[in-house]
């Protein structure tokens, strides 16, 4: 965990996004991944922010639901397994 204060400015407004907040590293990305889109052109990441993809889907989060129609799969214990460590974490 890793404490972070985000100070912002777009289009000549201070926007204050996390002030003092514990925000472990996976949640401290999201968030500059979104201040770098939202930069657009003047971000110097713009290029490759722009060639993420909008959507995915990954087994990771499916639903209980979906997960039972692979019952008996091998990926289906993988799956679990790497959410439990990503939660641990």
């Amino acid at each position: 965990m890793v404490t972070v204060t985000v100070n912002y400015t777009c289009n000549n407004t201070d926007i204050y996004v996390l002030t003092h907040v514990q925000v472990d590293e996976a949640h401290r990305l999201m968030l500059l991944l979104a201040i770098q889109r939202e930069l657009g052109e003047k971000s110097n990441w713009g290029c490759y922010i722009d060639a993420l993809p909008a959507e995915y889907d990954t087994l990771m989060f499916w639903s209980d639901k979906q997960l039972q129609e692979l019952a008996g799969e091998f990926a289906t214990h993988l799956v679990r397994c790497a959410y439990l460590h990503s939660v641990a974490q």
